[in-house]
C-alpha cells in the first residue's frame, strides 16, 4: 500500500508539472519581450563573458543571469526561446518545492502560480527567476547545512550573483551562520571548526567579488533613488494592488503578522534582522523601488517562515498564506489574459514594419534605451546612433546620444523609433496620472529630465513640421497585476 501511494504520488506530481510548463509555454509564446530583457539579452548575445565583466557595473546587477543567457545563445537558441530556459528554471524551484516537508501540499500547489513566480519572473523573463530553485535548495538543506557546507557555499555564491537584492540576503545567510557558530560556541565552550572558518572566509572573498560589479562605475548616468515607501511595497509583495492607503497598511499589518509567527521563538530574531530587514531598507530606500523587487519579500516572506518550522507549526499562518496565494494567483489570470490579448512590446511588430520600408538601406536613428527592444529580433545592431546593439549608459555616451540625435540639423535620419513615454494607470483619473507622472520626472537625475522633456517636444514636432515624414504608432503595454503599469509602445517615422 505504502509503495501504491509513493506511485501515485508521483504521477501526481509529475502531472502537475506537465499541466504547469504547458500553461508557462503557452502564454510565453505569445509574450513580447520588453526592453529591459532585450538589454541583457544582447549583451549577452555580443559580447563574450570577460566583456560582459567589464559592462555589468553599468547595469547594476551581478553577472550570473549575462553568463546563462551567454551560455544559451552559445548553444543556438534565439530570443524567440527564451521562454523554453525561464520554464526550466522554474521547473527545478518546484521540483526542490515539493522535496520541501516543511512546506504544506496546499502551499506548495498554489505557490508556482502565483503572480511573481509566475508571471512577473518565468513569463516575462527576468533574472529573477533564479531565485526560486536557489532558495528552495537552500531551504532542503539548511537544517544539515553544516554538514554540506561546500554544496551551502555555492548556492550563497549563485544567489549573490543574481542581483543586489540577493547578494544581501547570501550576507544576511552568512551571517546568520556565523551568529549560530558563535552561540554553539559560546554555549558549549568548544572550538570553531577550521572547515567553517574557511567556509566563511572563502564567502567574504566571493562577496568583495561581487561587490567590485555590483557597486556602479563612476560615469554611470543613472544611480538608485529613494522611494521611502514601505507600507505600499510590503502592500504589493502580499495581496495589495490599490492606491487605497488603508489597504496597503492592511496587507503590510497582514506582512508583519506572518514574520511575528517566527518570533515566537526568540531565537528567530537574529534571523529577521539579517535576511528581512536589509532588503526591505535596500529595495525601499537605496535601489529605487520597482514592481519586479517586490515579489522578492514574498519569496523571502516563503523561504524565511519554511526554514525557521513557522509555516508547518502554525495553522492560521498557512491559512493565511493561502488566501494570499489565492488573491496572487487572481492577479497572474488577469494579467495573463491581458498579456495573451494585447501587446506587452512591440520590438517584433516594429522590426516586421521596417522589413517592409527596406530599412537595411536606410539609416535608422534609435531614441532612447526602449528600441533596443527592435535590436534584439535582428541578427546586428540596426540603428546608426548606436555604436552597440544595447543601450549605453556611459554619462557621456548617453547624453551624447540623445542630443545627437534630437538637435542636430545637420545629421538627418530615414527612420526615427521613438518611444512613446506616456505612462498610465488604467484604474486611475487622468489628474492623477498627471501628477504622477509630474512627481516622477521630477524625481529623475538631470540627464534623465533632458530626454523625457527634449525629446517628444523637439523631435517629433519637428518630423512633424517638416511634412516630410510618415508616422506609424505601434501600441503596447506593460501589464502588472490587473492594470496596465506603462505604455511600451514606439512611434516610426519615415522619410516619404
Amino acid at each position: 500500500m505504502k509503495d501504491k501511494k509513493k506511485v501515485l504520488k508521483y504521477i501526481g506530481i509529475v502531472t502537475y508539472i506537465i499541466i504547469y510548463a504547458a500553461i508557462i509555454i503557452f502564454i510565453g509564446l505569445k509574450h513580447e519581450h520588453w526592453a529591459d530583457e532585450a538589454q541583457a539579452w544582447l549583451i549577452a548575445r555580443d559580447n563574450n563573458f570577460i566583456d560582459i565583466l567589464k559592462i555589468i557595473r553599468y547595469e547594476g546587477t551581478p553577472p550570473l543571469w549575462h553568463f546563462i543567457l551567454r551560455i544559451f545563445i552559445l548553444f543556438g537558441f534565439k530570443y524567440t526561446h527564451l521562454i523554453f530556459l525561464t520554464t526550466a528554471i522554474t521547473i527545478s524551484g518546484v521540483i526542490l518545492l515539493f522535496r520541501n516537508k516543511n512546506i504544506p501540499w496546499v502551499l506548495k500547489l498554489l505557490f508556482p502560480f502565483t503572480y511573481f513566480i509566475f508571471f512577473q519572473y518565468t513569463i516575462v523573463a527576468r533574472s529573477y527567476v533564479l531565485i526560486l530553485p536557489i532558495l528552495m535548495a537552500i531551504a532542503n538543506i539548511y537544517p544539515n547545512k553544516r554538514e554540506h557546507l561546500i554544496k551551502y557555499g555555492v548556492l550563497l555564491f549563485l544567489l549573490m550573483n543574481v542581483s543586489s537584492h540577493c547578494f544581501f540576503l547570501a550576507g544576511g545567510l552568512w551571517l546568520d551562520f556565523l551568529i549560530e557558530i558563535l552561540l554553539e560556541k559560546r554555549r558549549n565552550k568548544i572550538k570553531i571548526d577550521k572547515k567553517e572558518v574557511y567556509f566563511l572566509l572563502l564567502l567574504v572573498a566571493a562577496f568583495i567579488e561581487v561587490i567590485m560589479f555590483v557597486i556602479p562605475a563612476p560615469d554611470c548616468a543613472f544611480r538608485p533613488s529613494t522611494q521611502l515607501e514601505t507600507a505600499n511595497i510590503l502592500g504589493e509583495a502580499l495581496i495589495s494592488n490599490s492606491g487605497n492607503a488603508m489597504i496597503y497598511y492592511f496587507s503590510s499589518f497582514i506582512y508583519i503578522c506572518l514574520i511575528c509567527y517566527v518570533l515566537k521563538n526568540k531565537q528567530n530574531i537574529f534571523k529577521i534582522l539579517t535576511l528581512i530587514i536589509p532588503n526591505l531598507v535596500w529595495i525601499t530606500c537605496i535601489s529605487g523601488a520597482a514592481p519586479q523587487h517586490f515579489g522578492i519579500l514574498f519569496i523571502i516572506l516563503i523561504f524565511f517562515l519554511t526554514i525557521t518550522d513557522s509555516i508547518k507549526e502554525h495553522k492560521s499562518a498557512q491559512i493565511i498564506l493561502t488566501i494570499c496565494c489565492c488573491i496572487q494567483i487572481f492577479y497572474t489570470i488577469q494579467c495573463c489574459i491581458n498579456d495573451f490579448n494585447y501587446k506587452y512590446s512591440v520590438g517584433e511588430d516594429v522590426k516586421e514594419y521596417l522589413e517592409t520600408v527596406e530599412y537595411d538601406k536606410k539609416k535608422i536613428a534609435g531614441v532612447d534605451f526602449y528600441c533596443v527592444q527592435v535590436n534584439a529580433y535582428c541578427d546586428k545592431n540596426i540603428f546608426d546612433n548606436y555604436s552597440k546593439s544595447y543601450a549605453s549608459w556611459k554619462k557621456s555616451d548617453f547624453v551624447n546620444h540623445m542630443a545627437k540625435t534630437i538637435y542636430s540639423s545637420e545629421e538627418q535620419y530615414d527612420i526615427y523609433v521613438i518611444p512613446d513615454w506616456k505612462v498610465k494607470m488604467k484604474s486611475e483619473k487622468d489628474a492623477k496620472q498627471d501628477r504622477e507622472f509630474e512627481e516622477y520626472y521630477n524625481s529623475l537625475p538631470e540627464e534623465a529630465k533632458f530626454i523625457y522633456k527634449s525629446s517628444k517636444s523637439k523631435l517629433m514636432d519637428k518630423l512633424e513640421k517638416s511634412g516630410e515624414y510618415t508616422c506609424k504608432h505601434f501600441e503596447g503595454n506593460m501589464y502588472y497585476k490587473d492594470k496596465i503599469f506603462e505604455t511600451t509602445g514606439l512611434y516610426v517615422y519615415v522619410k516619404k
